[in-house]
């Protein structure tokens, strides 16, 4: 691996504060999400296992962040060659493929239960498989590149966009609000808030005054489990190069790299559905 490239995990922090300076200067509500916001709680520091942070967003702020920033927020609405449901957050979404850190943003959206159990489909948690996997311009995982491979040569499922998410999900006359993640699957329920006070909790992580989520208890409970302080996030076995490609980095130098564009996608199969 070239020595002067600087994974996206070493200027992680820096990211964040950047983030976090658009927010306050926009008095934007944000918090941090997922493993980050675990890690801010968690008896065990496992901040080196963490290529990015992860943060929220009301669909309202994304909205208007992304009109002001608009060479800084990526979605599936935005880049011809990315599918993937999760918005993201990085220094120029024109090199998506080159190695810079970026932020995942899920997003925090009021909706009816109804609507929720209606989009959560053994159908659209496959387009959203599939619109992660057809991001990918390259990598050295023989798993992912098969399924890459099978994935645009086979075409079984339209893709999903970002904004059919949102006009199936929000919804201002809502019974609560459920935070997104890029797989749509039964998991979601755990994600689900029946109160946002949107009130946060102001706290020091690695020396950054960062914000979160003011329920962060009973939200961390229902991810993690009861005892979420002591959960133990697994070292991963890959790591990313850039933004959207997971890659075998010990391997990397010896590997023979799959190009996975290579493979053509017929034009009617990257199509959103209209189902």
């Amino acid at each position: 691996m070239n020595e002067n490239i600087v994974l996206p995990k070493g200027k992680k922090m820096e990211i964040l504060e950047e983030f976090i300076t658009i927010c306050n200067e926009n008095k934007v509500w944000y918090s941090l999400d997922e493993d980050s916001l675990l890690l801010a709680y968690a008896k065990n520091d496992f901040s080196e296992y963490l290529d990015n942070f992860t943060v929220i967003l009301t669909y309202e702020s994304y909205e208007l962040l992304k009109q002001k920033y608009p060479q800084k927020f990526l979605d599936n609405s935005k880049h011809s060659q990315y599918f993937s449901l999760q918005i993201k957050f990085m220094n120029n979404i024109q090199n998506i493929y080159e190695s810079q850190p970026f932020l995942d943003i899920n997003l925090l959206l009021p909706t009816k239960i109804n609507k929720l159990n209606k989009f959560i489909t053994f159908r659209n948690k496959l387009k959203s498989i599939k619109c992660d996997y057809l991001s990918y311009n390259e990598t050295n995982i023989k798993k992912i590149s098969n399924k890459i491979y099978w994935w645009k040569l086979l075409g079984l499922y339209k893709t999903l966009s970002y904004k059919t998410m949102i006009n199936a999900i929000h919804d201002e006359s809502f019974d609560g609000y459920v935070v997104t993640n890029k797989i749509v699957t039964r998991n979601w329920i755990n994600k689900w808030i029946p109160n946002v006070s949107f009130k946060i909790k102001e706290i020091d992580f690695f020396g950054l005054k960062v914000k979160a989520l003011f329920e962060y208890e009973p939200y961390l409970r229902n991810i993690y489990g009861k005892d979420f302080e002591n959960y133990i996030i697994p070292e991963p076995k890959y790591r990313h190069l850039n933004p959207i490609e997971l890659w075998n980095l010990n391997a990397l130098e010896n590997s023979n790299n799959t190009k996975t564009n290579e493979i053509k996608i017929p034009q009617e199969n990257i199509k959103e559905s209209e189902k």
